[in-house]
């Protein structure tokens, strides 16, 4: 229907108001994306396409990362399974990484583990403790490493015929994990720098700066947006209406827009909820309020469309993070534990004026609750009516010319 009104109307060549039909719907779509007039394309300067280009970069890392993991869990869960449990979380704790890498380093390629009791535990541990450096390593954890590696009731478990060429395959998964480690801390320093606003992105509890830099950097200059509401219709975490006459369906996001975005935002979420309290607050409204309560996912979806809003005010600003203003709040607001909450501005015009959206507008006007700018709107579309009734008459083809 857009498509329709884009092109038919007075002096735009063809008119196709007569000649509904499928293909010709087709064609005026067609001509439209050809002209590029339904898609304008981004073109991103240089200060923001590089945050881009380095948090793709991220991205790419961060699954190369979870591979290796992977890898490394699977492998010695079929050839090695006691060496899982000398941690809590294993793959996390670098002494435990440091520990294994010194034993896959003394056994090579022919999986006997009974070389790693012969030195004693003392050279095991200092071997650890060099391959560590300067970092603190924590020696219950090698300890249980050497215990594993040492206890025949625990080399018996697992598939010893090819354990010798199971833990080379982990040796070189643990390598790629350093790597794409290594390279991740790079990648993020360079967004953090090219952006220039660590101080900013920090501000906000709960989400990182590299967090924060991430969902502008798929966002691009923030300045580009006519107000924060436009920044998460971009990241396609806005409602979108399901209805169609009488038939009322399930609101869900729209999920258009830039799908790295909406990843990103989702991402920061989960530790925003952890140690942000006034989105934990606004969480826990949303999922127990009386009427029409989320469910915790949709609540999580509403708090992930509401850092980008919130970056975008921070950004622009350049004002760091106020949990007052986040939660609705103006400063003046903000009272002693004795005194009562005031309500906003906001609130308190629409208290007066109440939810009719006719009369939301308060002061100059035609005393009917209508705006001035409104009524220019409402007389230009009355003109424009005026103009095309006017067509209607004159246009030899019309019914009411003939008459």
């Amino acid at each position: 229907m857009c498509s329709r009104c884009w092109c038919a109307g007075p002096g735009r060549g063809e008119d196709f108001t007569r000649n509904k039909n499928d293909d010709t719907d087709a064609m005026i779509i067609a001509r439209l994306v050809t002209e590029l007039r339904c898609y304008l394309p981004e073109r991103a300067d240089p200060t923001w396409a590089r945050p881009r280009h380095l948090g793709a970069r991220r991205a790419a890392l961060t699954v190369d990362t979870g591979a290796a993991r992977q890898q490394v869990r699977d492998l010695l869960e079929c050839a090695w399974p006691a060496v899982l449990g000398a941690a809590r979380q294993p793959l996390e704790s670098k002494s435990w990484l440091a520990a294994l890498s010194v034993v896959l380093d003394r056994v090579g390629a022919s999986g006997d583990l009974s070389v790693i009791g012969g030195r004693g535990r003392g050279r095991f541990a200092a071997a650890v403790r060099r391959e560590l450096g300067t970092t603190r390593w924590y020696s219950a954890i090698v300890r249980a490493v050497f215990d594993v590696a040492t206890d025949p009731a625990h080399t018996s478990i697992g598939i010893l015929d090819q354990r010798g060429g199971v833990l080379e395959r982990v040796r070189f998964a643990l390598a790629d994990l350093t790597h794409a480690r290594a390279e991740i801390g790079t990648v993020e320093t360079r967004m953090l720098e090219q952006l220039g606003l660590t101080e900013l992105l920090a501000s906000i509890p709960g989400v990182s700066a590299v967090g924060a830099a991430t969902i502008l950097a798929e966002a691009g200059d923030p300045t580009r947006f006519s107000s924060a509401r436009a920044l998460v219709k971009h990241a396609g975490l806005c409602p979108r209406d399901n209805s169609s006459g009488t038939y009322q369906g399930t609101t869900k996001i729209s999920g258009r827009g830039r799908p790295e975005l909406r990843l990103a935002a989702w991402r920061a979420m989960f530790t925003a909820l952890q140690h942000n309290p006034v989105l934990a607050a606004r969480h826990r409204h949303l999922t127990t309020r009386a009427e029409n309560p989320l469910t915790d996912t949709q609540a999580r979806v509403a708090v992930a469309a509401s850092l980008p809003r919130q970056l975008h005010a921070v950004v622009l600003t350049r004002t760091a993070w106020d949990p007052t203003i986040a939660a609705g709040l103006d400063r003046a607001e903000v009272t002693t534990d004795h005194e009562q909450p005031r309500s906003s501005p906001h609130q308190a015009r629409m208290k007066a004026v109440g939810n009719n959206p006719l009369e939301r507008y308060v002061g100059p006007g035609d005393g009917r609750g209508h705006h001035p700018h409104q009524q220019e709107q409402h007389h230009t579309k009355i003109n424009s009516m005026a103009t095309c009734h006017r067509a209607e008459l004159t246009h030899p083809r019309s019914p009411m010319a003939r008459a």
